[in-house]
């Protein structure tokens, strides 16, 4: 059992409790919106529907994004999701940007680089 809890934490890497939060509420909102449209019960989503499930996702992504990364491992974390949703197509980009420049300057020289 040790050796498993071990593994558990080396797989986290070294993040805070609020980071991993964030991270996983965005994970939860959308895989509710995947759930939900993919719902073999249902025809799909109305587009009111689909509205609703992307603000939701997109408000826990932004707050993920927006978090102050305070290691490496959050960091990395940080741009593999922006990599992975493509978020430089996002209206936020500009911003998810900015927070992700100061987030490296924070952790490489230990201020935010302005």
């Amino acid at each position: 059992m040790a050796v498993v809890e071990l593994q558990a934490k080396s797989k986290l890497g070294n993040t805070t409790q609020e980071f991993e939060r964030l991270y996983r509420a965005w994970r939860y909102a959308h895989a509710q919106w995947e759930l939900a449209e993919n719902d073999p019960a249902t025809d799909g989503l109305t587009n009111e529907e689909a509205d609703k499930y992307c603000d939701v996702e997109h408000e826990a992504l932004l707050a993920f994004f927006d978090y102050d990364a305070k290691t490496p491992a959050e960091l990395a974390r940080k741009l593999r999701v922006l990599r992975d949703v493509r978020g430089w197509d996002y209206t936020a980009a500009p911003a998810i940007i900015g927070q992700l420049f100061k987030d490296a300057n924070t952790i490489a020289f230990g201020h935010d680089g302005d």
